[in-house]
């Protein structure tokens, strides 16, 4: 049954469950067309003596029986959203049968089949899609699984825990008994049946425990299963090293699902991931792809204890689970990677996918006050700002501090379903610091904006800045309170070298430069300085805010040059680039191009090798551009962002050609960072060679295509070509397509290219591609590959003047809700923009969600996000 309703859920309601489920057992009778499903739940009133009754959550079954204490039961009710069973005694067992149909479950939610084989996903409320039961994170129960199923269709069958019987039935049927000692909720509850190709491997943790290690892939998989298995043994490592944390379970299995509406599922002791976060080879997987399966490894593994061990008391309460969660995989991943580009990519990422979320029509704070759909709130504000935001608070406390913390946090919540006040509670209990003002971070949506105005007095060698923090209303929250922002900061003099002199300042400091401006306006002052410094603010991106800071593009050259923190070198050299666009879009071309010179001279003027080149020389993307800006005229941003693109390639023409050609790499292929720079500099050198000369760049794609050993060096070559309306181009993307038509990971990134691009992303294009017979509706990763990636990253095919790019868009979420409301849901937001975009394309825009809107059985997801923006 599809989720319809519009009500309202909010956290002032909470209140704690009835009864609580000490056992449960269930049994799954797996047949052709339908799965028998047992469930025997051990009962408990949480406060003995009343008289309410009991109500399960239930969607999309049928009830067969309902037996309490092994006599049937006839008091209750079926409703539209479960089963309400009345006069029950305090203590009892409940036992009921129900049918379910998980080839018919085209949502991917609860157990469905994925090709040949079925698997789970019970993240947010898909457990009620298998069973009656109290779906909801605060209720904690030990698991016991039986499966039974045909042997030869489902030889093999997994659930959470341990495996502790396994035999043969009559009729050719098998089953497996698995018993979980860890009491967990039942979105942690996961079963997988089929036929696989299996890769293992062995661990021991520090206190000598063997975990055995298992993973599993579709037939013919396995052998690209090797990367997915060293990145789990690296992350139970590190997770040993930095937080002292061990596996606690006998067997630790990782399934690759092919259909899979999230990137993966932490289920304990049995992960379920996409595909494209599991598989890597050099054939179908890009360097990003390996950083996303090893970064996607370790947050999974991560969650075993912040997530599992430790869960959430409600769904309100998800950023304590993924928000420190993503924090503890970004710690990782800089430890694994170069940690320069690490700290790049995901600020890049904030700012691309997180910052408009602030700024849009479903803004909400880390910790939201209410929803309708708690699918649509898996959003970047939970996870990545709320990572930002635990990064922050380290900041405030210190390392060793924050270690202390969670060292707490661990040993007081250990098999408790807990709160945003209780992590921060176990912080402050850690290090001794008091963060009661620190917590406004999780109730208040938006993005703070940080101005800083700076004055330099020769006659007194005063350097001063006035700093002033301001957020903007929200949905619902019309006042908003300043915050403690952590602003790290540093002197430069003139020459490059760091001035050492400390600031004064009422503000709060730390001994590492770190300034918290905590109130709406604060001075920042430095004495006896013999010259004019400069100044670089935000380094590390030690807050998320945006910044407004009118620096001379002198200084941001020096920084571009001395800065010896990477991001903010980097950052300098952004700064440059979008204070260009801002230039041109406002009619200053010789102005924009001026700044656009400093950058290109600053770029010339570094080591080619060093990683932060290929960063530098990735530009900005048209969505990154008009991040920031409250109102966004089309036509002149794309004018402005052409301006930006072929002036910086224009400034190192004498360059792209050399660093291209300088940039070979080893072979065959190898995943590590060095190898990895070089080829995302050559990639990017080969972009902006085809601004400037597209003969050659067009030369070098095609001998790059045909000689490439790696899945990288290929989408570098057509992505060179991608916007060039040339005969060649076709001919390239028609070689790639047929010569890797069978894989599927390596045609979902030839679909995201052909989305993108300026002659086959266009809305005609799209819908012809929507036809090919490779584009398969009931596969998530190709419809984000392909209406995804034309919605969120083809700024100028969705906002064409006519509408037709809103009007594809729509047709497709219209289309996919009544197939997948999850990916539906995803795929309308980039047209909730609406009132950021000047003109005629607005009301076009708002005709599109009017249609949506008026769809009679629209899901909640989709009506939940149309409804705010409308």
């Amino acid at each position: 049954m599809r989720n319809t309703s519009t009500q309202v859920k909010y956290l002032r309601d909470y209140q704690a469950p009835l009864f609580l489920v000490d056992q449960t057992q269930l049994h799954f009778d797996i047949r052709d067309g339908e799965t028998l499903v047992t469930a025997t739940l051990e009962l408990a009133r949480s406060t003995p003596g009343t008289q309410e009754a009991l109500t399960l959550d239930g969607d999309d079954l049928t009830l067969l029986s309902l037996v309490v204490d092994g006599q049937p039961w006839t008091d209750y009710e079926v409703g539209e959203g479960g089963l309400v069973v009345n006069g029950l005694p305090d203590r009892c067992q409940l036992t009921t049968q129900v049918r379910i149909h998980p080839e018919q479950n085209t949502a991917l939610e609860g157990l469905y089949a994925c090709g040949p084989y079925l698997v789970t996903q019970c993240e947010a409320t898909g457990f009620r899609r298998i069973t009656y039961f109290p779906d909801r994170p605060d209720v904690l129960s030990r698991y016991r699984v039986t499966i039974e199923a045909d042997a030869s269709r489902y030889p093999t069958l997994l659930s959470n825990g341990n495996c502790i019987e396994s035999r043969s039935l009559d009729g050719g049927r098998h089953e497996a008994v698995w018993e979980d000692p860890h009491p967990k909720p039942c979105y942690l509850f996961a079963l997988v049946a089929g036929a696989f190709e299996q890769l293992t491997g062995e661990y021991t943790t520090t206190s000598g425990r063997q975990v055995s290690l298992e993973l599993y892939a579709d037939q013919g998989q396995g052998q690209r299963l090797g990367f997915a298995l060293e990145s789990l043994i690296e992350s139970m490592r590190w997770d040993e090293i930095h937080y002292g944390r061990e596996y606690d379970l006998d067997r630790y299995l990782i399934v690759a699902a092919g259909a899979f509406n999230m990137g993966a599922m932490e289920n304990k002791g049995l992960n379920i991931f996409n595909t494209s976060c599991l598989l890597a080879d050099p054939d179908t997987a890009t360097d990003a792809g390996y950083r996303v399966v090893r970064d996607v490894i370790a947050h999974e593994y991560f969650h075993n204890w912040t997530g599992n061990r430790i869960t959430c008391r409600d769904w309100f309460q998800l950023s304590l689970k993924e928000g420190l969660t993503v924090f503890r995989e970004q710690q990782f991943s800089e430890t694994v990677n170069d940690p320069a580009v690490a700290r790049v990519e995901q600020v890049r990422g904030l700012r691309a996918f997180q910052f408009p979320e602030d700024a849009g029509p479903m803004a909400h704070p880390v910790r939201p006050e209410s929803y309708v759909e708690m699918n649509n709130f898996y959003t970047a504000t939970v996870y990545e700002k709320g990572s930002e935001v635990i990064r922050m608070m380290r900041t405030l406390v210190g390392e060793a501090g924050f270690r202390r913390g969670m060292d707490v946090y661990f040993d007081r919540h250990d098999g408790q379903a807990v709160t945003i006040e209780d992590f921060v509670a176990a912080i402050e209990a850690g290090s001794g610091a008091d963060l009661s003002a620190f917590r406004i971070w999780y109730a208040q949506a938006g993005t703070p904006l940080v101005q800083v105005r700076d004055q330099w007095d020769a006659s007194t060698g005063t350097y001063r800045l006035t700093l002033n923090q301001q957020l903007a209303a929200t949905r619902g929250q019309p006042d908003k309170k300043p915050a403690p922002i952590p602003l790290s900061v540093a002197l430069f003099d003139q020459s490059g070298g760091r001035v050492s002199s400390p600031a004064q300042s009422e503000l709060r400091q730390t001994d590492d430069g770190v300034i918290v401006l905590d109130r709406p306006n604060a001075q920042v002052q430095w004495t006896g300085l013999a010259e004019r410094p400069v100044l670089s603010v935000l380094r590390g991106f030690s807050a998320p805010v945006r910044l407004h800071f009118e620096q001379p593009d002198a200084d941001l050259a020096l920084l571009m040059r001395a800065e010896d923190d990477a991001f903010a070198r980097w950052e300098a050299g952004q700064r440059l680039i979008h204070a260009a666009f801002a230039d041109v879009l406002k009619g200053d071309d010789a102005r924009g191009k001026a700044r656009l010179s400093a950058f290109c001279q600053a770029v010339a003027a570094t080591d080619p090798e060093a990683p932060i080149v290929g960063e530098w020389l990735d530009i900005p993307s048209t969505i990154e551009f008009t991040d920031g800006l409250e109102r966004v005229d089309v036509d002149a941003v794309l004018v402005a962002d052409n301006v930006v693109r072929r002036t910086v390639a224009e400034g190192l023409r004498e360059q792209l050609e050399a660093w291209y050609l300088a940039a070979e790499t080893e072979r065959p292929y190898r995943f590590d960072a060095q190898q990895a720079h070089r080829r995302r500099r050559r990639a990017a050198c080969l972009q902006l060679m085809a601004q400037v000369d597209a003969d050659k760049a067009v030369a070098l794609a095609s001998d790059l295509l045909a000689t490439a050993d790696n899945l990288t060096d290929r989408m570098a070559a057509l992505a060179a070509v991608n916007d060039l309306d040339r005969p060649e181009r076709a001919q390239l993307f028609q070689a790639f397509a047929d010569r890797w038509a069978d894989e599927a990971l390596a045609m979902d990134k030839w679909f995201q290219l052909q989305a993108v691009s300026a002659v086959q992303g266009l809305p005609a294009g799209i819908a012809e591609l929507a036809q090919r017979p490779d584009y398969d509706r009931g596969v998530p990763n190709r419809v984000r590959a392909l209406f995804g990636a034309f919605g969120q990253r083809h700024f100028a095919g969705l906002h064409r003047g006519n509408g037709e790019g809103y009007r594809l868009l729509a047709d497709e979420v219209l289309t996919m809700d009544a197939l997948n409301p999850q990916v539906a849901s995803r795929l309308v937001r980039p047209l909730t923009q609406l009132t950021r975009i000047e003109g005629e394309r607005a009301r076009l825009m708002r005709t599109e969600l009017e249609r949506i809107a008026a769809k009679q059985d629209l899901s909640a997801d989709v009506r939940e996000i149309v409804s705010a923006a409308l």
